[in-house]
């Protein structure tokens, strides 16, 4: 942890763990310093924020499909990765530049 990696190969074990409190995956250092921490939410929040900047007008692009990675939806992958309810919370707690999308979006009754 921390946000100096230094340089060169192979400065973490293969593999890691997944810690079951706070979903991060945590790798020990071989050639490093530092722990690496692996945060999935955290990427998909930061994901997310970037969407709703980027494409404002198409609510971040949640329901497009990525055909080139998994072809899902944005939305699609974020609830089978983390719950219908953990997403929710994400977009209801989103910043308030990006609030009458998620909103809008969460108000609605199609997401059973």
């Amino acid at each position: 942890m921390g946000d100096d990696f230094g340089t060169g190969d192979f400065k973490w074990t293969n593999g890691g763990a997944l810690a079951a409190t706070d979903g991060v995956i945590y790798c020990t250092p071989c050639c490093a310093t530092q722990i690496l921490a692996i945060d999935p939410f955290k990427e998909l929040s930061m994901t997310l924020h970037n969407n709703f900047r980027q494409h404002p007008h198409e609510l971040g692009r949640l329901f497009v499909k990525d055909e080139q990675k998994c072809d899902e939806t944005f939305y699609k992958s974020a609830v089978r990765k983390f719950g219908v309810k953990k997403f929710f919370n994400l977009l209801k707690n989103a910043p308030p530049w990006m609030r009458n999308g998620p909103r809008t979006l969460i108000a609605t009754p199609f997401h059973s």
